[in-house]
């Protein structure tokens, strides 16, 4: 006969860890990525399109504003968008980079301040956006609706359409006016 016992369901993710061994893991990982990334055809590709809209701006970029990025300690996708980030300011010779996410933990604001030299700011208001890259990789709609409120030129975001195509158009534009203008 099996006693009758409680057992504890315990995952990998929910498993506590060590506040020091997080940090070096996410470090770890950060360095990793950053190397997958850089020879990816994938960032290849991204860094061809900055580079032509570079080319078009007409003042040169001085400042990345992230969003919605996740907690890159906690999170696996939060970490590779993090490494990605990190890989578009250094090919674009962006040393400010202003980040802000609900989701940060004091861990999060630590090794984004000190690892990657991150600013932490929630509030954001740069002097124009016309030298502001603003990367928002997992934004939901309303939040990029609030962000094209305030026409930035320079956006670097997931793919729109996954929201567009949820709606008919009719609904869509009841549901998001702003976004009538930047739909394409």
């Amino acid at each position: 006969m099996i006693p009758d016992v409680e057992f504890t369901i315990v995952s990998r993710r929910n498993k506590p860890i060590a506040k020091d061994r997080a940090l070096e893991r996410a470090k770890s990982r950060l360095r990793q990525r950053s190397e997958l990334i850089r020879s990816s055809e994938l960032f290849m590709d991204i860094v061809e399109t900055l580079e032509s809209w570079k080319a078009s701006s007409t003042s040169p970029w001085s400042k990345v504003r992230c969003l919605a990025l996740g907690s890159p300690i906690e999170e696996e996708q939060a970490n590779f968008q993090l490494a990605l980030l990190c890989e578009i300011g250094r090919h674009l010779n962006i040393n400010m980079v202003s980040v802000y996410d609900p989701a940060f933990t004091t861990e999060d604001k630590h090794f984004l301040s000190s690892e990657c030299n991150f600013r932490i700011e929630q509030s954001f208001d740069p002097q124009g956006l016309d030298d502001v890259l603003f990367f928002v990789p997992h934004a939901p709609i309303i939040l990029l609706e609030s962000l094209l409120s305030k026409k930035p030129k320079y956006i670097l975001t997931n793919d729109v359409s996954i929201y567009t195509n949820k709606f008919t158009h009719k609904e869509f534009f009841e549901k998001y006016p702003k976004e009538q203008t930047h739909h394409h």
